[in-house]
């Protein structure tokens, strides 16, 4: 385990903005969701819609949606 705290000289600290926190969420129930064999899918939007990701409860899916999640902007 490295030590990264400030006496270390560390001060690398970066904050989540609300979309970045929204989309780690996002991946996150996707991921609890998958592994309980729920159905998941995903639709990305801003003035239009971007991307549909039919829900499918396939462990499969989670690359899928998470591409698509890392990929937004």
């Amino acid at each position: 385990v490295m030590d990264l705290s400030a006496s270390m000289g560390y001060t690398y600290r970066q904050e989540l903005t609300k979309f970045e926190y929204g989309i780690c969420l996002a991946a996150a129930l996707a991921y609890l969701m998958i592994y309980q064999q729920d159905p998941v899918g995903l639709v990305t939007c801003d003035e239009k819609i971007r991307a549909v990701i039919p829900p499918k409860s396939k462990r499969s899916q989670l690359p899928t949606m998470l591409s698509v999640l890392a990929n937004l902007k």
